[in-house]
């Protein structure tokens, strides 16, 4: 039997200076999963998940003792480290309790922000990307399908995900607590992704009207823009208006540091100490650590949001009872599944077996009744042959067993496959 197996680390078992050594955007994710079939030993199925707050491997394994090898495998390839000692910041789970995991992680159950619907899509991508480069095959791809049906119907049937709650909402929420002028304050958005339009959508909301929008992309920094009546710039522009902004929020998907400590206290130098409040959003951080020591500049990061994301909340809890239920249905029909997919090339030969007798049977019969009269006497005849042909092995092994004494359990089988009396001896 070949067991589903989860090895991962998430915001609750690992801080983020921690997970963003496993971050990996799509392109690399796409080239490591080709290289998968490669390596060995071979996994029989693998998915990664990585978002921000977690990184996760979904693995079809023959035996559990091997998932943290296998993650220790996989994490040294990601991080390109030998040194990092994940263990005491990893869970595993395994067969069912690793497919309800999957499923609360699809329902927004395991996530930061309770509900939260970008996770269903980073579900869908992981499967999308694995079963592109032939690393997800039957089981996990059933799985992660079944995810996905869990993912929409929960939030399609609960309030799971209908109090408005992100981590960027979240940021913003934050500036507020440091700044009750906060729609008087020039802000500074960093990135026009999604989680940057996110950003931008919610100052706008409460009322901050001088944003400005850098990005690497010109065009989009000017689509977010648009939108939220703010202005756009080039990549270029960061540093200067980094002492133009009274609040900054850092939100690509950039995989290094965007600004260092060395450029931070250029930008102050130059803006004569202009206070300023950086929040970095993003996994991997853009902002170094090391610009927090930098004066006059106040620097947090996606683990500060904690508190902040856990208050209003009480909707979205009174819904997780209905959100379990629905995932324990699923996972009850999921192990299902999976445990008759276990017998099915048993079921496939009997079914051949039966079906090379059949045919002997019937060629048989057209040879000794070339006439065609197949009268009544003869299809009882050709009905019994066919019948003990059918039972004559079973029959004949299961007095063998008696002999040996082994009969029992394999009688009672018999008895409970061919729904056949329990007779007393």
């Amino acid at each position: 039997m070949m067991h589903v197996v989860v090895v991962g680390m998430n915001h609750q078992t690992a801080p983020v200076a921690l997970r963003e050594r496993l971050a990996v955007d799509e392109v690399q994710l796409r080239a490591f999963l080709a290289d998968l079939p490669k390596r060995q030993p071979p996994m029989a199925e693998t998915v990664i998940l990585s978002t921000c707050n977690r990184f996760e491997a979904y693995l079809l394994l023959d035996d559990t003792a091997n998932a943290l090898s296998a993650f220790r495998q996989l994490s040294r390839i990601v991080a390109k480290s030998t040194v990092v000692d994940w263990t005491d910041h990893l869970y595993v789970r395994s067969n069912e309790e690793a497919v309800r995991h999957l499923f609360r992680v699809a329902a927004g159950l395991d996530s930061m922000i309770l509900g939260e619907p970008q996770i269903l899509g980073q579900v869908n991508q992981a499967y999308a990307l694995a079963h592109e480069a032939g690393a997800a095959g039957p089981i996990l791809s059933r799985l992660f399908q079944r995810a996905t049906r869990v993912g929409k119907r929960v939030r399609t049937e609960t309030a799971i995900s209908r109090a408005s709650s992100s981590v960027g909402s979240a940021a913003v929420r934050l500036l507020q607590q440091e700044f009750p002028d906060l729609p008087q304050r020039r802000a500074l958005v960093v990135g026009a992704g999604q989680m940057g339009l996110t950003v931008a959508r919610y100052l706008a909301s409460q009322g901050v009207h001088d944003i400005a929008i850098v990005n690497r992309t010109l065009d989009r920094a000017e689509h977010v823009a648009a939108e939220v009546k703010g202005s756009a710039y080039a990549w270029q522009a960061l540093l200067p208006l980094l002492t133009w902004a009274d609040v900054a929020i850092f939100a690509t998907g950039a995989t290094t540091h965007l600004l260092s400590a060395y450029q931070m206290r250029l930008s102050v130098s130059r803006s004569k100490s202009r206070p300023l409040t950086l929040v970095d959003i993003s996994v991997p951080r853009n902002v170094h650590p090391d610009v927090a020591n930098v004066p006059h500049v106040r620097l947090f990061d996606i683990d500060d949001l904690h508190d902040i994301i856990e208050a209003g909340m009480d909707v979205r809890r009174q819904a997780v009872p209905q959100v379990e239920a629905i995932i324990a249905g699923a996972v009850d029909a999921f192990g299902k599944w999976q445990r008759s997919r276990d017998v099915a090339r048993t079921i496939s030969a009997l079914y051949e077996q039966a079906e090379l007798i059949r045919q002997n049977a019937l060629r048989q019969t057209l040879r000794h009744h070339a006439d065609g009269k197949l009268t009544p006497e003869v299809l009882d005849m050709v009905t019994r042959s066919l019948m003990d042909k059918l039972l004559q092995t079973p029959a004949q092994r299961l007095q063998e067993l008696a002999i040996e004494g082994q009969a029992h359990p394999f009688e009672l089988a018999l008895q409970e496959m061919f729904n056949l009396p329990h007779l007393e001896e």
